[in-house]
């Protein structure tokens, strides 16, 4: 019997759902166990990105941005997805994201350059600046998804001791996650 796990990750992107299914005689799909979740979709990355924008430039600045300049936030985080989708796992060139000019002058307020910033932030041998272009190294910025990564490999892990589900030979992967090709790898 031809049987696969498919991979469901629910929009808004909070949490993703696993689902084994299996084909019947019929050719019609089963469930052969209940479905399970966690925090692995996008929102997870998302939140490693900015928990590493606030560990270089101060949770003001983080604040200050999204209560103040919200267009620059939305674009900041539409800049992320978009990057986020390219990343793989032999990129060696530095991620370069472009920097909100509302952005750049919150920095400039609260610490007095992104230069100063990026020298007295635990980053500062992984990221640079040039004009208004945040350049990460590669293996910095595929570092935000290694939390959220790990879990859903252990619980894909665990899922795959399950009796009915350990000859599983197919994973189908659907929703925002199939286009990042970290994921796609692991």
């Amino acid at each position: 019997m031809f049987r696969f796990l498919q991979i469901v990750f629910i929009q808004p992107r909070w949490n993703s759902r696993c689902s084994s299914l299996s084909t019947t005689v019929k050719w019609l799909l089963g469930e052969v166990v209940p479905p399970s979740g966690g925090a692995w979709g996008g929102i997870a990355i998302d939140d490693a990105f900015l928990l590493f924008l606030e560990n270089v430039f101060g949770t003001r600045v983080m604040k200050e941005l999204k209560l103040t300049e919200l267009e620059d936030y939305t674009e900041l985080i539409h800049e992320f997805e978009v990057k986020k989708r390219s990343i793989k796992t032999d990129t060696t060139n530095d991620v370069v994201i472009t920097m909100p000019v509302g952005f750049i002058d919150i920095i400039k307020k609260h610490c007095g350059g992104i230069d100063t910033a990026i020298k007295k932030s635990p980053y500062s041998d992984s990221i640079s600046i040039s004009g208004q272009r945040l350049r990460v190294n590669p293996q910095k910025f595929r570092d935000l998804f290694k939390s959220t990564i790990n879990s859903l490999l252990k619980h894909l892990e665990q899922l795959f001791r399950h009796p009915k589900v350990s000859d599983i030979q197919y994973i189908i992967m659907v929703g925002g996650f199939q286009n990042v090709n970290l994921y796609k790898k692991k």
